[in-house]
Formats: structure tokens, sequence, C-alpha cells
């Protein structure tokens, strides 16, 4: 494919590999994958003309039409032979996809890749892009050094503690007041101080997304505290996104 701009690796599922892999309950995890894979249809719209998007499964022959009919005519929507749920790793294990990647990068020298997150198997990717002498721009790469920052920054503690440090500096940066737990006592330690306050409050885990891993409480919809703990330790065993700390 010739006159290519951008090459779009939506590796949404990839990106939380690790938390999906985590649910013990087998229709539970394949209908999650299911969800992420059908989000990353959403990449679609990234960029503009000339492109590429490489997605886990075929996007929908529909949504493919809608993105012509706003004037968008060179796109192709590329996928492995295989659905998986690291698309990078998929992509350098099919041989015709891989093929039809160099060739296309080969072409278009200039082009750019751009991942939706830039995880280990997506640098794997690019190495091996890169050993075969392919020219290529990568949006947003972070250097080798700062390659561990993804994820901190990626996740619900990280940025915050990061955004904390600004604002000692800044008066206009402006977030609620929080906790980070690393265990589930502590979450109910905080969670304690606020029912007694009559404050509602937020519980997160540190690697959801797209709202799971959320919980919103408000204590008028609690009795009492007791009722509230009850409901609490049912959400938490229910998911398996809550294993593991810390929390916030």
């Amino acid at each position: 494919m010739e006159s290519v701009k951008n090459i779009i690796i939506a590796n949404d599922t990839e990106a939380f590999a690790g938390i999906i892999r985590a649910i013990k309950n087998p229709r539970k995890r394949a209908k999650k994958i299911a969800k992420e894979d059908f989000l990353c249809e959403r990449f679609l719209f990234w960029e503009n003309d000339n492109k590429v998007v490489i997605t886990p499964r075929p996007i929908q022959k529909e949504i493919l039409g809608q993105i012509r009919l706003l004037g968008q005519k060179n796109v192709e929507n590329w996928f492995p032979r295989r659905g998986a749920l690291n698309l990078s790793r998929a992509i350098y294990e099919d041989k015709n996809l891989i093929k039809r990647l160099k060739e296309t990068i080969k072409q278009n020298p200039a082009v750019t890749l751009s991942p939706y997150c830039y995880t280990f198997e997506f640098s794997q990717l690019l190495q091996k892009l890169r050993n075969a002498g392919l020219r290529f721009h990568v949006d947003q790469q972070p250097t080798n050094k700062s390659s561990l920052l993804v994820e901190y920054l990626s996740s619900k503690v990280g940025f915050r503690n990061e955004l904390r440090k600004m604002s000692e500096d800044s008066s206009f940066i402006y977030q609620p007041d929080f906790y980070v737990h690393e265990n589930i006592k502590g979450v109910f330690g905080s969670v304690d101080r606020f029912y007694k306050l009559g404050e509602p409050c937020v519980v997160k885990a540190n690697s959801g997304e797209g709202g799971w891993g959320v919980l919103f409480l408000r204590p008028q919809e609690y009795p009492t505290k007791d009722d509230l703990f009850r409901w609490l330790r049912k959400e938490l065993r229910r998911d398996s996104i809550w294993q593991n700390g810390p929390y916030v």
C-alpha cells in the first residue's frame, strides 16, 4: 500500500492484558476481551486519510463505510490471522501480516506508527522492524531510560502523585483529597473517615480503565457503616481487579 502517512496499532486490549488475564472466570474473561476489541474500532477515526489501522479483529464493514463518508478514501484495516490478547505480538508472529507491514513501511519511509499504548510487546515489534533496516517515526516514543514511566504515569496512583508535586508550586492545579493504600485494610480506613464526615468518595484500582475498577460510595445510601462495609466487601470480592493494590 503506497501513500501511507500513518499506521495505527490499536493495542487497546494489549495495554490491559495483565488485569484481563487475572479474570478467573473464562466467560467473563472472554467477554472483557471482546469488549476491548470492539473499542479498538474507534481508532479508525484517528488521524486523517492515507492510513492503515491494525486491530485485533476485523472492523465491521458498516464502520469502514462511515469513515469513507467522512471523506477518507485511502484507509485500510489489517488484522492478524488469529485474534490475540497481545496485538503487537500477534503482528510479528503472523508471517503474512508482518511481511505486509514491512513492505508498506519500506514504500513509505516517512510513515508514523501510532500505538494506543507503548507496551513491552510494542517495543519488541519496533525492534524487529528496525532490525530489518526500515525507517519510520513513532508517535510519542519514550526513550529507553524513560520507558517505565509510561506504565507509572498511566496508573491511578502515579499521575496523582506527580500532579500533587506540581500543585505545590502551581495553585491553579486542583485535585480532590485522596489517599493511597497498599492493601484493602487501608481502603476501609479511608472509607470510614469519609463516612463519618458524611462525604461521598470514590475507590479506584490502580490499574483500572474505562470505568472498570471504580466504586462510588455515597453515605446517605447506607443506614449504617456496617451496611456500607458489607456492600464494599461484596464488591471487592466479586471482581479480580481488586486482588492487588495499590488503591486510591
